[in-house]
């Protein structure tokens, strides 16, 4: 059980790449750790509390991922640390190995010790599938897999979800979605709320990431009081 509280940014920032990806016995990445993995980036970059760190996919080669070490290393043991010129360092050897790669910009944040969890939401189970019709289907044949889950419902159908996108034995990090015609209603920080309380309860970490361009879930995590732990890039 980890003790949440006594963790720095950049230790929680590891959790959140941790729970991410799925690794080989080298500490490679091989997929996206979800029920269904899609192939994962080349490379993950991190930074929290002025230290960066990388995971690297399983088929770049040693000595781009060695170069690339050393440019991390550059980073963080400079006086002053300034990872700003890294992206395009990284950007740039990347470019030498295959041009044209998509990078896509990322935000993660842990909760406060104490949750506003005002107007809690409905725990899903098998016995409840059926709110889960007909907007989440994906979430109900994936249920045991990324539990817990929580929703709110109109009419007997859910309309506001949060489910562990990704899951270890540390952490869960949330996945949440508002059908269009139930949004600016609060519903998303209410399942968000109750899913990170039961994190809570299970003796894991709840963390809540999201793309650095999405206002809607950055909205919710400034409306939940989440602390910013730091920020990531991945190169596809």
């Amino acid at each position: 059980m980890q003790d949440e509280f006594a963790l720095t940014p950049c230790e929680l920032m590891t959790l959140h790449a941790d729970a991410l990806f799925t690794m080989d016995a080298r500490g490679r990445i091989i997929g996206s750790n979800e029920p269904e993995p899609e192939r994962a980036p080349r490379l993950y970059l991190a930074v929290s509390d002025d230290i960066a760190f990388a995971r690297y996919r399983d088929d770049l080669p040693d000595d781009l991922v060695a170069t690339a070490g050393r440019l991390l290393q550059r980073a963080n043991q400079a006086p002053s640390p300034d990872h700003s010129a890294l992206e395009p360092n990284l950007d740039a050897l990347l470019a030498g190995h295959a041009p044209g790669s998509q990078v896509h910009h990322g935000l993660a944040w842990a909760f406060p010790a104490a949750i506003d969890m005002a107007g809690r939401a409905t725990a899903l189970s098998a016995n409840t599938l059926d709110l889960l019709q007909p907007h989440f289907p994906y979430e109900a044949a994936h249920l045991a897999a990324q539990s817990p889950c929580f929703v709110i419902a109109e009419d007997g159908i859910a309309v506001s979800i949060c489910f562990s996108s990704r899951n270890t034995a540390d952490a869960a990090e949330a996945g949440v979605f508002t059908i269009e015609s139930a949004r600016r209603q609060g519903y998303a920080p209410r399942v968000v709320a109750a899913w990170a309380q039961t994190v809570r309860e299970e003796g894991r970490v709840p963390l809540y990431s999201a793309d650095r361009e999405n206002s809607a879930s950055r909205a919710v995590a400034h409306k939940l009081g989440l602390l910013e732990i730091g920020h990531d890039c991945s190169w596809g």
